[in-house]
């Protein structure tokens, strides 16, 4: 039976480029239907490239997908239905601001300063803020390639969205949600969950993959949010490499009682490590990889996890 992605289907993201695609990565999906900058959102969705990767969805070639690394694929089911052609998720990656350096995003970090650039940043929010708010129950996702508390334009970005019944799902590092209480207030009756990311269970490890970070400042804040929007869902992330694996279970034991979600994913190669061979110890000639499938494949068995693209990984020692 065949298994079809909706993904192409039903998901538009904006890139740090304004560049756009039908997918929830461009990593995963790397056909750009058109840029934002240039083009009204309205415009690049009658791109006739759509149609040209939904077929390839639909003949089930996934062609122009890099199923290796994507993190929707394993997790598909069978089904005879093909996903109809309408957007309802739009994921808004377009600020890389943050003030975090973690290793396996960037080098250093990055604020935006420059007034052309941050001028350039506000004219393509405003384009996607024309664009959701002339539609009704979309999904938005905000903040996947930096923090959402430290970028101007993502706190723009919050403030002009209407509540049209949409549903926001924001990505954060979690250092900064007490100081940003007013915005979280302003679209708390249309934030459905909050997803933080974690990356370590302890401060030692916290400081290697979340530079500068401190962890119990997260701790803390954390706490707070569970105090104060109680009904707001949390989700844990948490990139799994070779500095962070051994932490998993506590991780995850720990978590469990006070997130709805733990979401798992492994590392990916941006370009940011010297030597990127050692983190991935998901590669079955990692002298640790044996070590990690069994952590893997322990992990898969609680509740509240989901392994996405760690899937292929469990129970299959070298």
């Amino acid at each position: 039976m065949p298994t079809y992605c909706n993904r192409p289907f039903d998901t538009l993201l904006i890139d740090n480029n304004a560049d756009c695609y039908i997918c929830e990565c461009e990593a995963w999906l790397p056909t750009k239907i058109g840029n934002c900058d240039h083009e009204s959102i309205d415009e690049i969705l009658k791109s006739p490239l759509i149609e040209k990767i939904q077929q390839t969805i639909i003949d089930q070639s996934y062609s122009l997908c890099d199923l290796k690394n994507c993190m929707i694929y394993h997790t598909l089911r069978p089904s005879t239905a093909i996903p109809i052609s309408k957007i309802k998720k739009v994921v808004i990656n377009i600020d890389r601001s943050c003030n975090l350096a973690c290793p396996s995003c960037r080098k250093n970090q990055f604020i935006i300063k420059d007034e052309s650039l941050l001028k350039n940043k506000i004219k393509v929010a405003d384009q996607i803020i024309k664009f959701i708010n002339g539609q009704s129950n979309l999904e938005l996702r905000i903040g996947g390639d930096g923090d959402i508390f430290a970028s101007q334009v993502y706190r723009y970005l919050l403030q002009k969205i209407e509540d049209k019944q949409h549903r926001i799902v924001l990505q954060t590092n979690g250092l900064l949600l007490h100081k940003s209480s007013k915005i979280i207030e302003k679209i708390s009756s249309m934030l459905d969950r909050i997803c933080i990311s974690f990356d370590a269970n302890s401060q030692q490890t916290y400081r290697k993959v979340r530079f500068p970070g401190d962890w119990n400042i997260l701790q803390k804040n954390v706490q707070w949010l569970i105090d104060n929007f109680p009904d707001i869902k949390r989700q844990a992330d948490f990139v799994v490499q070779q500095k962070n694996y051994l932490e998993l279970i506590d991780f995850i034991k720990d978590k469990s009682q006070t997130f709805d979600v733990i979401n798992l994913q492994k590392i990916t190669d941006w370009g940011t490590f010297d030597n990127f061979k050692p983190e991935a110890v998901w590669l079955d000639d990692h002298p640790e990889y044996n070590q990690f499938v069994d952590v893997i494949t322990q992990a898969k068995k609680f509740p509240k996890v989901l392994i996405n693209n760690l899937e292929p990984y469990v129970d299959k020692k070298a």
